[in-house]
């Protein structure tokens, strides 16, 4: 008798010569030559290949944000509405010491950093790229008026399935109705996602749609490197936020405390995806050698392709290269409080005495 569990026997919905078998001994009867069936029937009939050429020709045009399976999964992965990095008060806390718990709370705190700088809390709140409606969800529970806009129809959906009291906008911020949304709202959020943004066309939009004494407040990482390209990075924004007639009101370098989730991101990559990834292929390569033979470039090619990608979320490079910041903007011109890494009794980043004083006009 198989050693099995006696659950997989008796609930397995597969069924071969009217027995029940384990998944992984019907998986197992799969044979190379189906799959070298299907690849050389779609590599060698002219239909299937016309298509295929076709596909990639035009995968460029596939508008990726109008229902992205990318953010789908990361909602799955934390059910808490939120997808950024988190906010962590321990920044030395070791990735082996991590869970998915943690990054949860994480991003829970970082929520609360982001919305104390939200000073008009009586007018509306637009959060230009809501995910899967975290900060939302925040901010109805404290009485405020948030607007949801993201341009992916699956977060928008869940938003309105959570919150059907809450306006929803799907489009880019750039597309929205000007004169619809002139001087509408008090704040504008932008966290984790001004690097979407267009930034010529957004500015003079915020700059429209934000009341006479509103801010824009932002999130975000930004690139510290030689400005070859401009997007996303720090001195090209700092200029253009200025030549746009606004200035910095609050600026605050949190990278520290955003990079455990990114240096957990790193440990798994490296300590468990790639080994398993390595391990699969290895199998494959003695159980179908044949079918490995012809993927081996294609595969060797994914592979690098991921250890690139997880270069990107390595803590060390990306401190070198960039930086998390918080900051508010305002119009006008001003001076920049610079916020240091001291917290309040309670946890929180303290108000400088200007956000003090705009925040008891507004009471």
């Amino acid at each position: 008798m198989s050693s099995a569990p006696r659950s997989v026997w008796l609930h397995n919905p597969f069924r071969v010569g009217g027995k029940n078998r384990p998944v992984v001994c019907v998986m197992g009867k799969i044979k190379a030559s189906a799959m070298l069936k299907s690849i050389a029937k779609k590599s060698l009939n002219p239909i299937y290949l016309r298509r295929a050429v076709r596909l990639h020709r035009n995968r460029k045009q596939l508008v990726r944000c109008k229902n992205d399976p990318q953010l789908k999964l990361y909602a799955q992965l934390f059910p808490s509405g939120f997808l950024h990095y988190g906010y962590f008060d321990n920044t030395a806390i070791c990735p082996r010491d991590m869970s998915l718990n943690a990054i949860t709370d994480a991003q829970l705190k970082y929520a609360e950093v982001l919305l104390e700088k939200v000073l008009d809390r009586r007018s509306e709140v637009l959060d230009v790229g809501c995910g899967m409606g975290g900060l939302v969800g925040m901010m109805l529970k404290r009485g405020w008026k948030p607007v949801a806009l993201s341009p992916d129809a699956h977060q928008i959906d869940a938003i309105k399935e959570l919150y059907p009291q809450t306006p929803t906008i799907q489009a880019k911020f750039e597309d929205i109705d000007v004169e619809e949304h002139r001087g509408r709202y008090g704040t504008v959020i932008n966290a984790e996602s001004l690097n979407y943004l267009h930034l010529e066309d957004a500015l003079p939009l915020i700059n429209q749609v934000l009341k006479p004494e509103g801010r824009w407040v932002i999130c975000d990482f930004f690139r510290m490197d030689e400005a070859g390209d401009t997007s996303g990075h720090w001195e090209h924004f700092e200029q253009s936020v200025k030549e746009a007639g606004f200035y910095f009101s609050y600026k605050r370098d949190i990278t520290p405390h955003i990079l455990p989730t990114i240096a957990y991101a790193h440990m798994l990559g490296e300590e468990v995806g790639l080994p398993v990834i390595d391990f699969s292929l290895e199998k494959l390569r003695g159980k179908q050698p044949g079918l490995h033979y012809l993927l081996e470039e294609s595969l060797d090619a994914l592979l690098q392709k991921m250890k690139e990608n997880l270069q990107i979320v390595n803590p060390v490079d990306f401190q070198k290269r960039k930086k998390y910041m918080l900051l508010v903007v305002e119009r006008g011109t001003g001076e920049t409080e610079t916020a240091g890494i001291a917290l309040d009794r309670k946890g929180h980043t303290p108000l400088s005495p200007d956000e003090e004083d705009k925040l008891n006009k507004m009471m």
